[in-house]
């Protein structure tokens, strides 16, 4: 994970493992790339298998969409 972050410079983000795939089992995980969204209380309200264009202005619109539905929390 280290090398991909470094080739695409993400910076701000931790880096976390899941050795023994135990979470990713837990959450129907089951082939990368996976895009998981948890609301506030950890609860899932989207997901979506495969690559995404999260900075493209239709995927901005989701997120925004999906905040607003949340009251902004």
């Amino acid at each position: 994970m280290a090398k991909f972050f470094d080739e695409i410079g993400v910076n701000n983000l931790p880096l976390h493992t899941d050795p023994k795939s135990a979470l990713a089992r837990a959450m129907g995980v089951f082939g990368l790339p996976i895009t998981v969204i948890l609301d506030p209380e950890g609860n899932e309200i989207a997901r979506l298998q495969g690559d995404a264009h999260w900075d493209s202005e239709s995927a901005k619109a989701i997120i925004a969409a999906l905040v607003a539905a949340d009251g902004g929390s």
